[in-house]
């Protein structure tokens, strides 16, 4: 009974969305973005007021980060509705690394070495393998692999060298060791 009743509240599955330069687990937050949808809301305020509000009921928000995450919320329900979006905003201090590929080998291939490079250069940092097409229109991405460091694409349609991606990652000015 009791899982039968999370299946119908769409409670079942946490989506991870990137808050601050922490990646953060929201149950139902697919359900949330519909709802706020079917709303008809078109400020970002509002939008991101509302899916705190809906998204609280089931999960922990921190009431001092409830701006915070209510801004993120906003930017990730534009993206999944294919509305412009500004890129997001980089963390002061922390490196975010991301790989865009719909699932392929190479792609796979770039996202090892990033973590790879990252890890013998001692280089500290978020690195996520984002699959969601809507998220690679949000940065103009329309080949794949594609890399982004710190909001900025690097590359797209092809695996850097080693080396040179190394250097982007040093250049990126975050070296922990």
């Amino acid at each position: 009974m009791f899982f039968k009743k999370q299946l119908e509240l769409g409670t079942g599955k946490a989506t991870r969305v990137n808050i601050g330069g922490m990646r953060i687990g929201f149950v139902g937050l697919e359900d949330a973005l519909e709802a706020v949808r079917k709303m008809g809301l078109t400020s970002d305020a509002e939008i991101g007021r509302e899916l705190v509000e809906i998204l609280r009921k089931t999960n922990y928000i921190p009431a001092a980060a409830e701006t915070e995450y209510g801004d993120y919320l906003a930017r990730h329900y534009r993206v999944k509705m294919g509305l412009p979006v500004e890129k997001p905003p980089v963390t002061q201090g922390a490196l975010e690394v991301r790989v865009f590929g719909p699932g392929c080998a190479r792609c796979k291939q770039l996202f090892e070495m990033v973590r790879d490079v990252m890890a013998a250069e001692g280089i500290a940092g978020d690195v996520e393998y984002v699959q969601d097409i809507a998220e690679f229109a949000a940065y103009g991405v329309m080949i794949t692999p594609a890399l982004v460091i710190n909001g900025e694409v690097k590359v797209a349609g092809r695996i850097p060298k080693r080396r040179e991606l190394a250097d982007w990652l040093q250049d990126a000015g975050i070296i922990s060791g």
